[in-house]
């Protein structure tokens, strides 16, 4: 049902866009974490695209990859044109080492959808996301954030936010580059 609506509720976004003016909340935190393939992975890979970044503790790892895949479906042309990346950024802090190898395999096996498994707490120390919610957020090519969500169960005014934002950064900096 909700992918019947998606389109209907994206499209006065999709026509309403103008000159944009986006106030950065705050920056994506310096870090150096492994994703589920035990690489380093540094704010350098989400730097210089639109990133919506999907974290998500133990307990709400159930809604995680609703979230995604609506995201995924509602902003289909500008991540199959790489001018969005949508990662997962998993609350891992405090789970015991023996488990490390099961966490990492729950995770998808195809590089390309690599996510950050934050043993360390980082995003959780400077954000404050909800705990047992999924909290999506986007930031813009240099790190800003520009909107944050949380919820449990997709919400299609939640998903139609996110995507206004994501695709405002993306016409600001297509003006930029005209200039």
């Amino acid at each position: 049902m909700l992918r019947l609506i998606l389109p209907l509720l994206l499209a006065p976004i999709a026509a309403g866009a103008g000159a944009v003016e986006l106030p950065c909340e705050e920056r994506l935190p310096e870090f150096e974490l492994e994703d589920q393939f035990e690489d380093e992975r540094t704010q350098d890979d989400v730097l210089g695209t639109v990133s919506v970044l999907i974290w998500a503790d133990r307990d709400a790892r159930e809604w995680s990859d609703d979230w995604r895949d609506m995201l995924t479906a509602a902003l289909r042309g500008q991540v199959e044109g790489d001018l969005v990346q949508i990662r997962g950024w998993a609350h891992t802090k405090g789970a015991p080492f023996f488990v490390k190898g099961r966490i990492r395999g729950s995770f998808p096996e195809e590089p390309e959808r690599w996510a950050v498994l934050d043993w360390d707490g980082v995003f959780e120390e400077h954000f404050e996301p909800r705990e047992e919610h999924v909290t999506v957020f986007v930031f813009d090519r240099e790190g800003c954030l520009v909107a944050r969500e949380s919820g449990q169960e997709v919400e299609a005014r939640s998903v139609a936010m996110l995507v206004d934002a994501a695709q405002k950064v993306l016409v600001r900096d297509l003006g930029r580059s005209e200039r």
